[in-house]
């Protein structure tokens, strides 16, 4: 903000960091259940280990969970006043 970004900005910088963090694990994710696909699939009782929508419905509570997380802190950054974070030395 010291450098001309808008509280916006911020909270966009950083929810975009969390959120592209949490894709990424996402994706690792579904490659390895996909790849264990087999063990998985005698653990579960009703459901395939490719069923679509237990995986969708996971993966949305996931990202969900997420955007919150990424909010509380995206919206403290936002609220820093420039000059005190300059001045702070820690």
């Amino acid at each position: 903000m010291a450098l001309g970004a808008t509280p916006g900005n911020i909270r966009k910088l950083i929810s975009r960091e969390a959120l592209a963090m949490v894709i990424t694990g996402m994706i690792a994710g579904l490659a390895a259940g996909r790849i264990a696909g087999p063990l998985i699939a005698s653990l579960l009782y009703g459901i395939s280990a490719t069923d679509v929508r237990p995986l969708g419905a996971a993966a949305l509570v996931v990202l969900a969970m997420a955007a919150i997380a990424a909010a509380v802190p995206s919206a403290r950054a936002a609220r820093i006043d420039p000059a005190a974070a300059l001045r702070d030395d820690h």
